[in-house]
């Protein structure tokens, strides 16, 4: 390969395995962090060189990849302006049927890593964790379009293409939004509680994903020594030991310090 001035090449974007910089129209080189980052990308981009998702390898090295620049925007991002479309969803079925027939461990993916191009085409651009083990559904992209209140759309795009994993995926998108709820109601009891007023329980998908709350949960107890009112205080750090036992020692201990 012919020598790069990284600092003179156009920075695209930096993750948690790497930085990525455009060569030319066709071509971008990613630097990664670690050898083992690059070990399990580049098995991931040859073994997915039959799949049309998936970027070109053009060359490598000991902590570089040279691949296919592919021009476009973040899934997670088009979804946020876009409606998700029954094409965007049979792309995405397709991409997850075709990594488990090709022996993937992880025939998932998160939003964030895949690409939508001018044409609608979408492409998987960070395939690191795809040779991982995972369970046997994709449990990161249901995530991410339960966050976006679009899974169920999604599932009933696929439902004719794919019957099997539509009946298989509802299963765990049922499950996904039940521990959702759980976790979002105790949040709402909580919030109810400290501003003295009742609130009923959330419906499906209330309080569901980062979008749900103006607070955080721990954030929430650790100001638990500010309460003024005794039994409050009593309340809320008994409904703490149930949550986190050793968060409750830890609020505790600031509280004798106060």
């Amino acid at each position: 390969m012919e020598k790069l001035g990284i600092e003179r090449l156009e920075f695209i974007g930096a993750g948690k395995h790497g930085e990525v910089y455009k060569i030319d129209e066709k071509r971008c080189i990613k630097i990664y962090r670690k050898r083992r980052y690059l070990r399990l990308e580049l098995a991931a981009l040859q073994r997915g060189a039959e799949a049309e998702f998936f970027p070109k390898v053009y060359d490598w090295g000991r902590d570089y990849i040279v691949r296919e620049y592919v021009p476009g925007i973040p899934l997670n991002e088009y979804l946020r302006t876009h409606p998700l479309t029954e094409e965007v969803a049979h792309q995405l079925a397709d991409m997850v049927e075709i990594m488990r027939r090709l022996g993937f461990r992880r025939a998932d993916t998160r939003l964030s890593h895949i690409i939508i191009d001018e044409n609608g085409k979408l492409w998987l651009i960070d395939p690191v964790n795809t040779m991982k083990k995972s369970p046997p559904y994709p449990r990161k992209l249901l995530k991410g379009l339960m966050r976006r209140g679009m899974a169920e759309q999604f599932l009933e795009y696929i439902r004719k293409r794919y019957p099997d994993n539509y009946r298989q995926w509802q299963l765990h998108l049922d499950t996904l939004i039940s521990r959702s709820n759980k976790r979002a109601a105790t949040t709402c009891r909580l919030t109810a509680n400290m501003e003295g007023q009742d609130r009923p329980a959330p419906r499906r998908n209330d309080c569901a994903g980062k979008e749900a709350g103006a607070f955080s949960l721990p954030g929430y107890l650790w100001s638990i020594h500010e309460c003024r009112d005794k039994s409050e205080k009593d309340q809320l750090e008994s409904w703490t030991k149930i949550i986190n036992p050793k968060n409750s020692q830890e609020i505790h201990a600031k509280k004798q310090e106060t």
